[in-house]
Formats: C-alpha cells, sequence, structure tokens
C-alpha cells in the first residue's frame, strides 16, 4: 500500500547547514579544532495510565505515546466508549491514531490501518500496549542522528494530528492532544481537538491551558473515520493550535479528560516536579488523585461543576431526599461526584543539555590566480570585489 509520508530526511537544510557549508578561506581565521558546546533544550518524561475499573482487562480506551524525536514528542487519545454498543473496541482506534502520530514525528513510513489489516498483521492492541507508540530504548538513540534531529524540528503537530486522521481507517472515534519541542526556536508546538488537553506550568503557575473544543457539553469534537464508518468527522483543521516559548524548569502536563474531569488546577499545580527525576512519581500521585476523587460521590469535580453550569442537576424528589442541615442553613441536595473513567497522566519537564558543537575544518585559501578585474579592486563592496556571500 502507498505511503502516505515520503521521507523527510531530504527535505531539511537548516541555517546551521548552510553556515558550515560556507566555509572562511583565510587560513589566519579558519584554526578552529576545538570542541565546543551549546546548550539544547529536551523533553524528560513521566507516564502514568490508570483504567476505568470496568476496562482493565484491556487497559481502557485511553492511549498515548512519548517520543525522544527532535527535542521530545508526546500525545494523548481517549477513544469514544459509545461504540462498545455496536460491538466495537473503542481502543484500537485511539491506540492506532497515537501510533501513527509518533510514526509522524519520528520520520516513519506511514500506511493506512484498516480492519483487515489488523486482523491479518495480528496488530490487534493488547492492554499492555497502552503506549505502543513509544520509542524504545533503541529507537531513542537511533532518533539522536543529527540529520533525523533537524528534520524532526520541522514537523507541525497539526501535521501529526492530519497524518493520523488519513491514516487510522478503523471503526471508532477519538479525541486527541499532541505537543513538539521545536529546539530551534525553543518553542512547543501543540495541537488539541476534544477534551483531552495540556496546560504549560511555570515557577509553579498555569501560563498555558488548552482550550476544551465541543459541539455541547459532554460530546467532544472527535476524529473518525468517515465516511467509511462513522457519517461525519472533525479534522485537524478545527483543532486548537498554539506554539508556545518554553524554558528549562517548565513542566507540561497533558492529560484525558478522566484527568481534568476530576481534579483542579489547584491541587495539580502542588503535585508537579521541581526537577526532572521527578517527572514519574509526579505523573503517578496526579493520576491516583484523579482516580480517588473519581470515586467519592461527594466530591464537587470540575465535571460536576460544569454539569451544573449548564443546567443539569438531579430531579426534585432526589433533591428533598438529599436535602440536609449546614452552617445553620437548609441545604437541597445536588449533583455531586467525580467522573469514573480512564486517567492519562503525561508530564514532561523541560530541561537544558550541552551539545557538542561539530569543529570547523582549516581549509587552505586558493592558489590560483585571480583575475585582473578582482585584484585589482581593492575597494567596494562584496560584490564588486567578485566575492559571493551566502547567509
Amino acid at each position: 500500500m502507498a505511503s502516505l509520508m515520503p521521507s523527510i530526511l531530504s527535505l531539511c537544510i537548516t541555517g546551521e547547514q548552510r553556515h558550515a557549508s560556507a566555509a572562511v578561506t583565510d587560513p589566519a581565521i579558519t584554526d578552529i579544532t576545538s570542541t565546543e558546546e551549546r546548550k539544547q533544550l529536551r523533553l524528560v518524561f513521566g507516564t502514568k495510565v490508570i483504567p476505568h475499573p470496568d476496562k482493565e482487562a484491556y487497559g481502557g480506551e485511553d492511549a498515548f505515546f512519548i517520543s525522544n524525536a527532535g527535542g521530545g514528542a508526546m500525545g494523548v487519545a481517549d477513544g469514544v466508549g459509545g461504540w462498545q454498543e455496536s460491538g466495537i473496541n473503542p481502543a484500537e482506534y485511539s491506540r492506532t491514531f497515537m501510533r501513527i502520530a509518533c510514526h509522524y514525528f519520528e520520520g516513519k513510513t506511514i500506511h493506512p490501518v484498516t480492519p483487515t489489516e489488523l486482523k491479518e498483521e495480528s496488530s490487534q492492541l493488547l492492554a499492555k500496549e497502552a503506549d505502543a507508540s513509544s520509542s524504545s530504548e533503541t529507537e531513542a538513540d537511533d532518533l539522536q542522528q543529527e540529520d533525523f534531529q533537524k528534520a524532526a524540528d520541522m514537523l507541525t503537530a497539526r501535521g501529526a494530528l492530519a497524518a493520523a486522521h488519513a491514516g487510522t481507517r478503523l471503526p471508532g472515534s477519538s479525541t486527541a492532544c499532541v505537543l513538539r519541542l521545536n529546539r530551534v526556536h525553543g518553542t512547543v508546538d501543540t495541537a488539541n481537538l476534544g477534551d483531552s488537553g495540556f496546560m504549560l506550568v511555570r515557577s509553579g503557575r498555569v501560563v498555558y491551558r488548552s482550550p476544551i473544543l465541543q459541539h455541547f457539553f459532554d460530546c467532544p469534537l472527535q476524529f473518525g473515520a468517515a465516511p467509511d464508518f462513522s457519517e461525519s468527522t472533525d479534522n485537524a483543521e478545527d483543532a486548537a493550535v498554539a506554539e508556545l516559548q518554553v524554558q528549562p524548569g517548565d513542566v507540561l502536563l497533558a492529560g484525558s479528560d478522566g484527568l481534568w474531569d476530576n481534579c483542579f488546577d489547584s491541587e495539580i499545580l502542588q503535585m508537579l516536579p521541581s526537577r526532572a527525576e521527578g517527572a514519574e512519581q509526579a505523573a503517578a500521585v496526579i493520576a491516583q488523585l484523579a482516580r480517588q476523587h473519581a470515586q467519592d460521590e461527594k466530591f464537587k469535580s470540575p465535571y460536576i461543576q460544569e454539569a451544573l453550569k449548564q443546567g443539569y442537576d438531579v430531579p426534585w424528589l432526589e433533591k428533598l431526599s438529599r436535602m440536609s442541615f449546614e452552617d445553620g442553613k437548609i441545604q437541597l441536595g445536588t449533583l455531586t461526584g467525580g467522573k469514573i473513567d480512564d486517567i492519562t497522566v503525561l508530564v514532561a519537564v523541560v530541561t537544558e543539555e550541552d551539545v557538542p558543537i561539530e569543529p570547523v575544518e582549516p581549509q587552505a585559501a586558493p592558489t590560483e590566480e585571480r583575475d585582473e578585474t578582482q585584484t585589482g579592486a581593492t575597494n567596494g563592496s562584496a560584490q564588486e570585489q567578485g566575492v559571493t556571500v551566502s547567509s
């Protein structure tokens, strides 16, 4: 089957490569043989998934990836559970979507995935493969190659969503959120569609939080394989995109709605790591807090508070049956509790690392005779002297 994406390695020539090709010809100033280093940003990840209690056997319907491509990339998707009523495992769509998005960032060949291919290749995703798109140790080493790293910096988060949407030709649908560190610009390129999302935190303060995109309450925008298996679909063009400046010490937190529906930002901020080494533990404790709130019938969760704003509440008879006396006042019963769901938490800490700068080898000055018109031009512009300047 034809590939959806050609090799990207031949498409990128960065400024560094152009400058390296424009060698200086004066021996007096080209003896640059000492090894120097420059600072470069990179993401360090921590992840945690807690499936819905009723879906633990197959790992739930969330999916995610993390990758060392470029300066680092990650994504999370939430398969729409309603497909179960049609005998479809929603996890197949979300996990395939995340795998293709990861392949896009890593420059791998992308082929459309159909139900027939899933069966023929025995690639049905097991519960333990919820993060099947993540780079392995070997792949992470391969991704350090300089040519690929420079090419990866050209890719976009919206492009990853578009590639994954085009390649996932399966019954099902899913929300999705992807982020990629652009080391060239020192920014994070992001795209999210639906109610999976992320936030950027700096010095304990929320700098940016992705918007929730939904058709109406509890019905998020979502990707699907239309018209093959669904009547309609939202697209990558509908996603919310942002490019955010980042610096060492910043923390990116991404998650499915199982996180955002059950935890307030003020709680999450207290659990974020101050160092990269704490990313894994932070993801675990945040996910556990979300599960604790989800199971607390008296907790006034973000999900319930939004439902009340939208006009949802318990019937009047139930309001009366739940009536209580608090602070000297009669309080009618109301909606309370968390939302039981799959919970996926991704924590990425922006770090700075030293990267060696390849020395420029000295080159001898040209020995051939100059044209008289060039030797005689001792004054004037560089162009008048026959010198080509490469920027």
